[in-house]
């Protein structure tokens, strides 16, 4: 099992036992299941929190605890955790895109066995994440997502109108 299907098999864990609500594998990591795999310095973990949840100073201190507590330990600056010898960093689901991405998540299988699975975005949400972001990584990975005929323009079009993205994603368009 590779460390994608371990580091996995822990946040599930996590889920069960109550420290963590719904989730999504997102960024990088994500878009690999649906792209050419890029490098990544870590592992982007998208977490809705209930709204008790959000009273606490910070709601991901119960899962750095936890995680502690199970031998992981902290990694860089930005509050990532090595998991599994994956840097993963926990993000709270914004209200908007994020939580209907979420919403919308196909279970995928990380590994065949022992079974493992988590939650990815629809590619549609990768585009629109890249279009609200900007960046020219976000561009060149709208280009990998087209070119891998993985996008269906007709479930992306709401989107667009949904998000305000449309004039960016039609300038967007004619420069790839």
């Amino acid at each position: 099992m590779n460390s994608l299907a371990r580091a996995v098999q822990i946040i599930n864990q996590l889920q069960t036992e109550g420290l963590i609500g719904e989730y999504y594998i997102g960024g990088a990591t994500g878009a690999n299941f649906y792209i050419d795999p890029v490098n990544t310095a870590d592992v982007d973990i998208f977490v809705q929190f209930e709204e008790t949840d959000s009273l606490i100073l910070n709601p991901l201190s119960p899962i750095y605890a936890r995680l502690m507590e199970l031998g992981y330990t902290s990694y860089g600056q930005d509050g990532s955790m090595m998991v599994e010898g994956l840097p993963i960093q926990f993000l709270s689901v914004k209200p908007g895109m994020e939580t209907e991405a979420l919403k919308s998540a196909d279970r995928l299988i990380i590994n065949d066995k022992p079974r493992v699975e988590a939650p990815v975005p629809l590619p549609e949400f990768f585009i629109i994440f890249a279009l609200a972001t900007g960046r020219q990584k976000d561009r060149l990975r709208v280009r990998a997502f087209l070119d891998a005929d993985q996008v269906s323009i007709d479930d992306l079009a709401p989107l667009l109108m949904r998000y305000g993205l449309r004039e960016v994603w039609k300038k967007w368009s004619e420069e790839l």
